[in-house]
């Protein structure tokens, strides 16, 4: 249990799972899906900058447009 109390590991760990339910909703064609990816970037861009992957805040930002349009626009 002590790997989840390290900084970046452990919430890496868990902002990766809500990732995937996310991604598990949308592919259900559930609009929610869209807005766990939203709530979701900030958990990453705690990752990011815990663990020194300021690259990857990019990728997040870029993620956080797709999953904002994906909600806006979404239709039945």
């Amino acid at each position: 249990m002590d790997v989840l109390l390290r900084p970046g590991v452990g919430p890496s760990i868990i902002v990766s799972a809500v990732t995937l339910v996310g991604m598990f909703l949308v592919a259900k064609k559930m609009r929610v899906g869209w807005l766990v990816g939203l709530l979701n970037a900030p958990g990453w861009m705690y990752v990011e900058v815990a663990t020194g992957m300021y690259g990857a805040l990019l990728v997040t930002g870029v993620m956080v447009v797709i999953n904002g349009y994906g909600w806006v626009t979404w239709r039945k």
